[in-house]
């Protein structure tokens, strides 16, 4: 039997970044019915221009993002327990577009060579790209600690909690 909890939200903070002048959202958050097992978990969201801005700025992103992680909430037993989402308010690139696989490849490129930092100073679990489709859902992109910070192409364009339900 499969189901979906919600999750226990211990803080929420939404600001402008002084230095981006974009929108920045910062959440504690614990698995429901497990307060005493579930650790606190860190979140973030971050809304920037462009996908350039993310992979020229991404040592200023993770140094922001670690900043904000204690590091007692780092990890559990060694794994990553974190989150943490990319906005991008540009236009979208086309699904099989060589433009998406570009993307994709400059993305890997950038996560896995901080690969260290992403899960030990930031405990990340999962790093989520989204490029902005509007009047439609966000296309989404997940590089997971389990794959090395390599994007899955299985959850691409799902909701960080589809995998999960499926």
């Amino acid at each position: 039997r499969r189901a979906y909890r919600g999750h226990i939200i211990h803080s929420l903070d939404i600001q402008i970044d002084p230095a981006t002048s974009m929108p920045v959202a910062t959440w504690e958050f614990s698995y429901d019915g497990a307060e005493e097992k579930s650790p606190i978990r860190f979140g973030s969201l971050v809304v920037l221009g462009s996908p350039r801005d993310a992979l020229t700025n991404m040592d200023d992103l993770l140094v922001r993002f670690t900043s904000q992680v204690q590091k007692s909430n780092a990890t559990k037993e060694g794994e990553p327990i974190n989150i943490f989402l990319i906005n991008f308010d540009s236009p979208s690139v086309s699904p099989g577009s060589e433009e998406e696989k570009n993307f994709v490849s400059r993305a890997t490129s950038a996560l896995q060579s901080r690969n260290l930092v992403l899960r030990n100073q930031c405990g990340l679990r999962t790093l989520n790209l989204l490029l902005n489709q509007a009047p439609q859902n966000p296309r989404m992109f997940s590089f997971n600690y389990c794959e090395n910070y390599a994007e899955d192409p299985l959850r691409r364009d799902m909701r960080t909690s589809f995998p999960y339900l499926l």
